[in-house]
């Protein structure tokens, strides 16, 4: 419970509103973490091959980087259209200033996609499972 609410806190200030994929991408996370945490020896490519972890991560990979990429055309959307005046402008979110850093405008920071959605998916990952621990041992230690 407490994960599912940092989840969706950080949701909100990463992407600034619900959007339709947001439930999927939460859902995608929480599995990474869990497959993720499940690979204890990594360096041994032989036994991601028999346990199938690998391409279970693959998978993944792909399904998030196909909502970040719907979630990011969206945010260059809006965007463009609050420039011609068509809809109204929205508070700044984590995805608009990195949009503003991916632009070009920025010299010394240079985001690819890729960047872009490895920095989204480390605040998730990171951000979350660190906080809703330490809430669950604040918790329980009360």
């Amino acid at each position: 419970m407490v994960l599912s609410s940092i989840y969706s806190i950080t949701s909100t200030v990463a992407f600034g509103k619900n959007y339709k994929d947001q439930e999927e991408f939460i859902s995608l996370v929480k599995e990474e973490v869990e497959i993720a945490g499940r690979d204890l020896y990594c360096s041994a490519r032989w036994l991601q091959l028999v346990t199938g972890l690998r391409a279970k991560l693959e998978k993944l990979h792909r399904q998030m980087d196909r909502v970040l990429e719907n979630i990011i055309i969206e945010h260059k959307e809006a965007k463009s259209g609050a420039k011609e005046g068509q809809c109204e402008q929205k508070k700044e979110d984590l995805v608009d200033i990195l949009l503003k850093f991916q632009d070009g405008s920025d010299k010394d920071i240079c985001l690819t996609n890729g960047k872009f959605k490895g920095i989204i998916q480390d605040i998730f990952v990171g951000g979350g499972d660190t906080s809703a621990i330490t809430i669950d041992w604040a918790m329980a230690e009360m």
